[in-house]
């Protein structure tokens, strides 16, 4: 396997300076072409097949770092994604608005799209409750026993 001079670790601390750096909300594809445009010297013959999978290695790396602040609800997140006075609460949220992507600090979000990142969990809530709840029936079924 060849050695490699950057590496993901590289990537996931270049996008987390460029959102750390901004105060206000910043569309995703900024970052991306932000990022892109630092490491462009890709040329040869395959030059648009590894910009097309960089391109979307660095939307992943986004989504990545937009949710370390999105931990397990026993784990210690880090205080500086949290809003102070607040256990979840985060500082930051990704906002879908008229097609695109943002990443927008909670001070700067309007009311319906609060309204909307409250319905999206409430589902997400929705789905988690109805797996648990299959994931007993089938231990049950299984194993004859309660979890």
């Amino acid at each position: 396997m060849p050695t490699y001079t950057f590496s993901e670790k590289d990537l996931l601390d270049e996008v987390r300076s460029i959102v750390n750096a901004h105060t206000h909300r910043l569309e995703t594809n900024a970052i991306v072409g932000e990022i892109m445009s630092r490491h462009s010297s890709i040329e040869g013959a395959d030059a648009d097949f590894y910009i097309l999978c960089a391109f979307d290695h660095v939307k992943d790396a986004i989504r990545i770092v937009v949710s370390e602040h999105a931990k397990g609800s026993k784990e210690k997140l880090d205080p500086q994604f949290i809003l102070p006075g607040y256990e979840r609460l985060q500082r930051k949220y990704h906002i879908e608005h008229n097609g695109k992507s943002f990443l927008v600090p909670i001070e700067e979000i309007t009311k319906e799209e609060m309204r909307d990142k409250i319905k999206e969990q409430e589902r997400l809530i929705d789905g988690w409750q109805i797996h648990v709840a299959e994931m007993r029936r089938y231990f049950y079924q299984r194993w004859n026993e309660h979890v």
